[in-house]
């Protein structure tokens, strides 16, 4: 259940039961405001072994999250391989997620293209099943001058009734100018933005802003090392891979913080640091897809060519490295094992 504010009154909806009522107060003009808050799961999209959605296991993934205390789900993001995808896969994908999830938590899928007109397209189709917002990168693989990229968000911004949630991840996309954020920040969809960048610097940046122009603007993290910091700093939230990898633990650093319980968040914010390192030593986004059929998921074939370390001793050594490091993390803290 998600409480929204449409014209300054507040409406508590389950979206996927009252999706026609909320198109209907949208319709009217109503602008509907969607506020994220804590843990969001960037999920990984699992295959069939002829590269297909494995439409069993991700149900499966859904329901592992929900139980595990995550707030949100994030599909079709980068740790999803959406760029892998064609439109009309990552709209499947979006589909059995919002099917799965039944409203018990928000699903807020990727949106990203190198284009205006598949971002539409995967925008459109997001709202039409009951998802509140959409995150979305600038354009990638073509780099853009600033004003560009504004113009990209605002013909995006005017043609989908829907929130939209930004994405700077300058490392795979266009860098989203701070100039783009001050201007954005004041469109009445767009609620938030998730920074995964890495930089505290960053996100100090978008704090200030949120606190200056709209108080109610979600800063959002997207790095698993620095959560803590960032919710410290007054960030809403995260929409990271270990939230996916380890639900329960993210799930309890948020409950750590919220009790005031800091030297036992500092503690389990370390360990996930540890544990990332050891995802980053393979291609990106292979290590989180190996560390969730360390969980118990079938992932299936990797959709790009990896290489190399694959089967090779390093391999195993740094495997087996992870597999005791989610181990014991999990034992410890939940008395479960992987």
């Amino acid at each position: 259940m998600y409480t929204y504010t449409v014209h300054k009154y507040e409406y508590t909806l389950n979206l996927f039961t009252n999706f026609h009522q909320w198109l209907l107060l949208y319709k009217k003009g109503a602008i509907l405001i969607f506020t994220l808050k804590g843990p969001f799961a960037a999920m990984v999209t699992p295959y069939t072994q002829d590269g297909e959605i494995n439409e069993n296991e991700l149900r499966q993934i859904v329901n592992f999250l929900i139980e595990k205390g995550i707030k949100g789900l994030f599909p079709t993001g980068s740790v999803g391989e959406f760029f892998h995808h064609s439109v009309e896969y990552i709209c499947k994908v979006i589909e059995i997620v919002s099917q799965e999830a039944q409203g018990r938590v928000p699903v807020i899928p990727g949106a990203c293209s190198s284009c205006v007109e598949n971002t539409l397209k995967i925008a459109k189709f997001a709202a039409s099943k009951g998802c509140p917002a959409v995150v979305i990168s600038p354009p990638y693989y073509v780099p853009l001058k600033e004003e560009e990229i504004y113009q990209f968000y605002l013909q995006v911004l005017e043609k989908i009734p829907i929130n939209v949630v930004l994405y700077d991840i300058p490392f795979r996309t266009n860098r989203l100018p701070p100039g783009v954020i001050e201007k954005l920040i004041l469109h009445e969809k767009v609620i938030g933005i998730k920074d995964s960048s890495g930089s505290m610097q960053n996100l100090m940046y978008y704090l200030i802003l949120s606190r200056k122009y709209k108080k109610d603007f979600s800063v959002m993290t997207g790095n698993d090392d620095v959560l803590l910091p960032a919710l410290y700093m007054g960030c809403s939230g995260s929409m990271s891979g270990m939230a996916t990898i380890v639900p329960e633990i993210v799930s309890e650093i948020y409950s750590l913080f919220e009790n005031n319980d800091h030297q036992k968040a500092k503690e389990l914010q370390f360990k996930v640091a540890e544990i990332v390192r050891l995802i980053e030593k393979f291609p990106f986004p292979v290590g989180y897809r190996i560390a969730m059929s360390i969980r118990g998921f079938e992932m299936g074939p990797h959709k790009q060519v990896v290489v190399p370390l694959l089967n090779t001793s390093e391999y195993s050594r740094i495997y087996e490295k992870m597999r005791n490091a989610l181990e014991d993390l999990l034992n410890e803290e939940t008395g479960l094992n992987v």
